[in-house]
Parts: structure tokens; C-alpha cells; sequence
């Protein structure tokens, strides 16, 4: 009995360093393999799915864009950091609407840390990884065991000299519209959006977007929050709470240009669904942003404070 204690002990011990080696092994991995940027892309994208899907860094050259699905601030924070290491980026754009600003729960649910960790844990720092365990200890801990995957995967990619992403754009090829118009004049759940019953400032995300505010003051980059276009039945609907929005950003971040391309109009099929562009709408947003270039849509698109 002493002898099966003794070496399940010891498998339990060999098993643990094993995997704390691996972690550390990727968490340097990822620490000293750059993001390597094209010298002429000067512009960064960083946000959701909103300008995840909105950006056609291939059409808008200039720019390169790394915005990911649900991210929120605190990733794009992360991100920004490790590509502003070794890339001489000047311009962030930064998705900014509503459903960014309000709490809606789900940033320290158990799946969508699982989903994240995994990737990102090598770009935080003491402050980050406490803010993680301090909200969801548990969630992080049961998000540990697919980092052995990720490292597989990582190290394949350096070895083949593949980039390591943290976002790009989407190339949306859908029309949900009619859908969506539906569900929400009948008060049903919508699509891959969440309507909130109550308009309560998220503090975590407010946050880290003051962290990417000092951050970029700090590096001298010329920020700029963007609102994708959106459409009219979402922006009239009191519970997506636009006019609560525009107050918070009056009071708060009016120092800072807002791009407010929420109510641009656009053809109906350029919409995926309320808040996201399909590759059409994403392909005349991109050649807007081109062709007019951003101190021209500052005159035009940017919030006047009330």
C-alpha cells in the first residue's frame, strides 16, 4: 500500500511539473515571438465582431486588423501592448458602441475565459492575471489543461515561420436581417446579440479602456473610437440605450474623437444582422474609409458634444 502511495505521488508530482513546464514553455514562446507588421500598415483595428467583420484591412491598406469576436477591452488592451512592442503603429481605431460599455455578464463566464486563456495568458502581466482570478478563479484553473494543445499548435507555426494572430477580419457571408427585424418586433432573443434589461456601466471594461486611453497617450498614438454602422430599428430600440451611450462617452471621453458611423446609410444587403457588416457592407466601408481618409470623416462623422 506504502509503495502504490508512494508512486502515485510521484506520477502525481512528474505529471504536475510536466505541465507547468509546458505552460512556461509557451507563455515564452509567445513573450519573445514579435507581431510582425508591415511597415506600411500605421493604422491598428482592435474591437469585437463590430469591427471585426466591418474592416477590410486588404482594401483599407493602411491598416491591419486584429479585432476578434466578443473581445472586450481587456484583450484589446493585451493586444495592443505586444504588437506596439516591435511595430511603429501611430493610429488605433477602437470599436466603441453601446453593447461595449454596458454590463451584460458575460466576460467572466466560465466559457468565454475558457475560450481566451488559453490564448492570451502569455501577453498578461501581474495585474492582468489578477484581474482574471480575482472575478472567476475557477474558470481559470479548468482553462489551464488546453494550453498543451495551444502549445502544439504555437510551436508548429514557429517552427514553419507561420505569424501567431490574435484577430483579423471577417469576411461576413450572411443576411439575417429580416430575421432579426422579426425577432425583435416580437420581443424574442436575437442572433448573436444580447438586448440587456438593464443599462448598467460595466466598470471591468471601463477599466481597461482607460488603460488603453493612458497607454496610447503614453506612446503618442492617435486614438480614435469608432461606431460601426448599425441599423436604424436596433438604434431606435430603447433597451440598446444609445442615448445613455452618447451621454457616458459626453462626460467622460469627449477629449477623444468618436467616429460615430452608427447611422451611415447603407443598402439593406449590406447587413448581416443589426450590428455586424456582410462582405458587402464591409467592402463599402473599407473604400469609405480609404477614399476619404481620416481627417475628412473626423469633420464629417465625429460626435459633437451636446
Amino acid at each position: 500500500m506504502k509503495k502504490f502511495i508512494s508512486n502515485s505521488t510521484c506520477f502525481i508530482l512528474i505529471f504536475i511539473t510536466l505541465f507547468l513546464l509546458v505552460i512556461s514553455y509557451n507563455f515564452f514562446l509567445i513573450k519573445t515571438t514579435n507581431v510582425d507588421i508591415a511597415v506600411s500598415k500605421k493604422i491598428l483595428i482592435l474591437g469585437d465582431s463590430n469591427s471585426e467583420c466591418a474592416i477590410n484591412d486588404s482594401i483599407y491598406k493602411s491598416s491591419i486588423n486584429l479585432s476578434a469576436s466578443a473581445d472586450s477591452y481587456f484583450y484589446s488592451y493585451l493586444k495592443l501592448k505586444k504588437v506596439m512592442n516591435t511595430n511603429e503603429i501611430d493610429t488605433l481605431l477602437l470599436s466603441f458602441s453601446p453593447h461595449n460599455i454596458f454590463n451584460n455578464g458575460g466576460q467572466f463566464n466560465d466559457s468565454y475565459i475558457y475560450s481566451r486563456f488559453k490564448v492570451y495568458y502569455p501577453l498578461m502581466d501581474e495585474n492582468d492575471f489578477r484581474f482574471l482570478i480575482k472575478n472567476n478563479p475557477f474558470a481559470v484553473f479548468k482553462s489551464t489543461p488546453p494550453i498543451i494543445k495551444v502549445t502544439l499548435e504555437n510551436s508548429v507555426k514557429v517552427i514553419l515561420n507561420k505569424p501567431i494572430h490574435y484577430g483579423k477580419f471577417n469576411l461576413l457571408n450572411r443576411n439575417i436581417l429580416i430575421e432579426v427585424q422579426e425577432k425583435l418586433k416580437n420581443g424574442k432573443k436575437l442572433p448573436f446579440f444580447e438586448i440587456l434589461e438593464k443599462l448598467i456601466i460595466s466598470k471591468h471594461e471601463i477599466e481597461y479602456l482607460n488603460k488603453i486611453v493612458s497607454f496610447c497617450k503614453k506612446e503618442k498614438i492617435k486614438l480614435f473610437l469608432v461606431n460601426t454602422p448599425k441599423r436604424k430599428e436596433l438604434l431606435e430600440y430603447p433597451k440598446y440605450g444609445v442615448m445613455e451611450f452618447n451621454k457616458f462617452y459626453d462626460l467622460n471621453y469627449s477629449d477623444i474623437v468618436y467616429l460615430d458611423f452608427s447611422q451611415l446609410k447603407m443598402s439593406n444587403d449590406f447587413y448581416g444582422d443589426f450590428v455586424h457588416l456582410n462582405m458587402k457592407g464591409s467592402t463599402y466601408f473599407s473604400n469609405l474609409l480609404k477614399n476619404e481618409g481620416l481627417a475628412k470623416l473626423t469633420r464629417k462623422y465625429k460626435r459633437t458634444v451636446e
